[in-house]
């Protein structure tokens, strides 16, 4: 063997090693159902090929999934026909599918993320999902996560195995892949909008990760390090956690000291189900007790993470809230967890208080919640809530305001750009309706109130958050909270009074159609 071979098949053998690495963490692997997520991508034509060409001695059946998202024409098209071609070429089924959009529709990077896993679970039916998620992925999450603020668990990037999807080429970079493609002969296509700066990713990777490895050619490798790292000290500090936590918990038979209490294995349970209870309960009963002294002799680290697991599930966790929280337990006080949970330390014991400000300064007010089809009306779903909404129709415009036609009375209305925002974009809404159908989901978005486990993308890069976080981030006033309408797919909110459309839902200059919603509240007809 000349030295060029010998190098080829040490580049093929690394990446196989790694894949194969991957593949046998997982139990069932061997005899299932597989299917590859395969763009066209030089990423996932060599997963695809990798799987593909190994299938008889896995004992796996192998199909592909291609979801073409319709956004760029021919290239698309280009792309459905490479892939037909490819998987003819390896002998393997295709489910494929294509989006339609109406001109000039911008869906954001969540909706097209979304309709994409859509499509892929129901190729994959009951099967793996395979996708080809490399290392220079996983380095463009992290920076995404630092950029973003996260904490230890953010730092842990993307996992190589969520259930029943794999990434099993989540250790190797792209040019790890692109040598593959290139010794095993492979085309692929090339997405014209990766080359751009229109995402936050493309920009992370085009700027940052490339500044990194201009400093360390090995960069990705080096933060490949501190992932697994960050993984395992996670799991390190997760159990310390659990472990404080039971030591701390008083027991429900009475509140003997902690000197008498031996941490019955029983509480391991109350540990875990105390903060996973609705917070917004009527009376003041405990939602969970524990010993304060066991917490003060912890480690200051643990302190924090069991006070972040304890409070996060009721809202925002941020550093603030839990260096309140912390003295609380240290100096003694009381700490309100957004509109939730009152975290109290007095007489030795922390008690975590399900209450609603509401109760605390005015009468609690019964509020009848509603759900309205999205249609064009004039509303009062209740005597104090007054509900506008309009569709659309574009007429043209420039600069800064663009010209709608009213279509109930034929009025042509002027918008201005910076305002798209607060609307919905028709057109999106009617795709996403549609595939929902086709799922046998309901496909109306519904005009309601707030309820629990909503929630809400404000884009901006703030990514999606409970719709409680969220009002708490906007300084929302509590007793306005439970009568703010909205319009929502199930839980996930597309539109909130005063806050606009969710980012993957909000009009911009080129939409052809929008939703106006115009609300109004009362307060002298409330009940």
């Amino acid at each position: 063997m000349n030295r060029s071979a010998e190098l080829q098949a040490e580049k093929v053998g690394a990446f196989t090693q790694a894949v194969e690495a991957r593949l046998r963490s997982v139990a069932d692997f061997k005899g299932s159902k597989v299917t590859v997520a395969l763009s066209g991508g030089a990423d996932s034509v060599a997963l695809c090929h990798f799987i593909a060409t190994r299938a008889l001695c896995y004992g796996i059946s192998v199909k592909a999934a291609h979801l073409n998202h319709g956004l760029r024409g021919a290239e698309s098209d280009g792309d459905e026909q490479f892939v037909r071609d490819f998987c003819a070429g390896l002998g393997i089924p295709l489910v494929c599918e294509k989006l339609s959009w109406q001109p000039g529709a911008h869906p954001g990077e969540n909706t097209l993320r979304s309709l994409r896993y859509d499509f892929l679970w129901r190729a994959a039916e009951d099967g793996l999902l395979l996708t080809a998620h490399t290392l220079t992925d996983n380095c463009e999450t992290l920076l995404l996560h630092i950029a973003r603020g996260t904490r230890l668990g953010g730092m842990r990037g993307i996992p190589a195995c969520s259930g029943r999807l794999l990434r099993p080429m989540i250790g190797l970079t792209r040019a790890d892949i692109e040598s593959y493609c290139a010794d095993n002969q492979l085309a692929y296509r090339t997405d014209s909008t990766n080359l751009t700066e229109q995402y936050a990713r493309n920009r992370i990777r085009h700027t940052v990760l490339a500044g990194l490895e201009s400093v360390n050619p090995a960069a990705q490798k080096a933060m490949l390090g501190w992932v697994n790292e960050a993984e395992e000290l996670y799991q390190y500090i997760d159990s310390e956690v659990t472990a404080l936590l039971v030591r701390a918990a008083v027991p429900d038979d009475g509140t003997p000291s902690p000197d008498e209490a031996a941490a019955p294995s029983g509480n391991a349970e109350k540990v875990h189900t105390a903060a996973s209870r609705d917070p917004l309960v009527p009376s003041r009963q405990p939602v969970g007790r524990f010993y304060a002294r066991t917490f003060q002799e912890a480690p200051p680290v643990l302190v924090r993470y069991a006070l972040n697991r304890l409070l996060s599930p009721y809202g925002d966790s941020s550093a603030a809230r839990l260096a309140a929280a912390e003295k609380a337990v240290y100096q003694g006080g009381a700490v309100d967890w957004c509109d939730g949970v009152r975290l109290k330390c007095e007489k030795g014991l922390i008690t975590l208080t399900g209450f609603s400000r509401q109760q605390e300064s005015a009468p609690q007010q019964n509020t009848p919640n509603f759900e309205i089809p999205l249609a064009q009306g004039l509303w009062q779903p209740v005597p104090w809530l007054q509900l506008t909404v309009r569709k659309l129709v574009r007429q043209g415009g420039e600069q800064d305001d663009i010209l709608f036609l009213e279509e109930k009375t034929d009025k042509i209305l002027k918008i201005n750009k910076k305002d798209l925002k607060f609307c919905l974009d028709y057109d999106i809404i009617l795709r996403y309706s549609q595939l929902r159908g086709q799922q046998a989901l309901p496909n109306t978005p519904v005009i309601r109130l707030r309820q629990a486990g909503d929630t809400f993308c404000p884009g901006a890069g703030r990514g999606t958050k409970t719709l409680k976080k969220w009002l708490n981030e906007i300084g929302c006033p509590v007793l306005l909270r439970q009568r703010l309408p909205l319009v929502a797919f199930d839980h996930t909110v597309i539109w909130l009074a005063q806050s606009g459309a969710a980012c993957d839902y909000a009009a911009n200059s080129q939409s052809s159609a929008v939703w106006v919603l115009d609300w109004q509240i009362n307060k002298d007809n409330e009940e």
